[in-house]
């Protein structure tokens, strides 16, 4: 399956008609029962599609990682496995990148990140960085390297896995993976009280031309 396809697997059937310069990106966002939003994103080389949760309260963007020591089963969403991306990297745990992330040196020198929600449910793991794919305005591919995420290796929720592989904050901030990739970015939602609505999205202005 191309990067297309996978990107494309959750696309919206109706077309965004707000302006849009050519090269801004986007993510089609799909409503979930408890009316989250989880949005389609496609990382590493090759890339392999996510559905991460749109988190406004947050900074962090993660995912579930492989090898894992604690994970959801994800039975309807392919697995992340760090060792068959080329483009995968840990990032330096005495890095500017660390700090950011609030994160701390373990005696490998890796980066530990902690990110905790208030419902009870968290995620520890590496920061790291690899390559994300999105669909730009004009139906191209553009993939955006080096991006900070962390590597979830020890995740605590009873939907992780099962409806989503990790969270997408959005919350203003050098961590944040929408500051990482544009300067703005920008929610359209469609009919909020139908499951079935399918015009949402994800925009994101790149800092590129």
């Amino acid at each position: 399956m191309t990067i297309r396809a996978k990107i494309e697997r959750f696309k919206p059937k109706q077309n965004f008609t707000g302006e849009m310069a050519p090269n801004d990106l986007r993510s089609p966002l799909s409503r979930r029962p408890d009316h989250g939003f989880v949005a389609n994103i496609s990382i590493g080389e090759p890339a392999v599609y996510q559905l991460v949760l749109v988190n406004t309260g947050s900074n962090i963007f993660w995912i579930q990682c492989c090898p894992c020591k604690k994970c959801g089963d994800q039975n309807q969403i392919p697995h992340y496995d760090v060792d068959k991306s080329s483009t995968y990297s840990k990032v330096s745990c005495d890095s500017w990148t660390c700090r950011e992330f609030d994160g701390q040196c373990n005696e490998w020198l890796e980066c530990i990140y902690i990110s905790a929600y208030i419902d009870c449910t968290w995620s520890r793991g590496i920061v790291s960085e690899d390559t994300l794919h999105f669909i730009t305005s004009d139906n191209e591919v553009e993939s955006v390297p080096n991006v900070a995420f962390g590597c979830g290796t020890y995740n605590y929720g009873d939907e992780f896995g099962y409806e989503y592989s990790g969270i997408l904050g959005l919350e203003p901030s050098e961590a944040s993976g929408m500051t990482q990739i544009g300067y703005q970015f920008s929610y359209c939602i469609g009919h909020i009280k139908d499951i079935n609505d399918s015009y949402s999205h994800l925009i994101m202005v790149t800092r590129r031309g």
